[in-house]
């Protein structure tokens, strides 16, 4: 019984302290990648400027190949968007405005 007893203060103190810990960590978290790319900046401008660039380094695009896209006139600058229609359940149907 006293082993119980001390089994469960111990328990206890651990809930107890990871409790007061969690309320002094931030409530939001930010988390940040970054790469450098050796290649002039009208090149990767071009490749992220253009929506059907995209699919030839898409993350999203390689997990369906056979998603269905549209793209907007114009493909590039400011108010391009493009929609996609995927059977894969995670992926599903949506819209990207840039």
């Amino acid at each position: 019984m006293k082993v119980l007893k001390i089994i469960g203060i111990v328990i206890g103190s651990i809930i107890v302290l990871l409790v007061v810990v969690s309320l002094f960590l931030p409530s939001k978290a930010t988390i940040e990648r970054s790469v450098v790319i050796k290649a002039p900046v009208g090149t990767i401008f071009n490749q992220v400027n253009s929506l059907k660039t995209w699919e030839k380094w898409s993350p999203w695009y390689k997990m369906d190949t056979t998603m269905k896209l549209e793209y907007s006139t114009p493909d590039t600058g400011v108010n391009a968007y493009y929609s996609w229609d995927s059977k894969e359940k995670h992926l599903g149907t949506g819209k990207n405005d840039y």
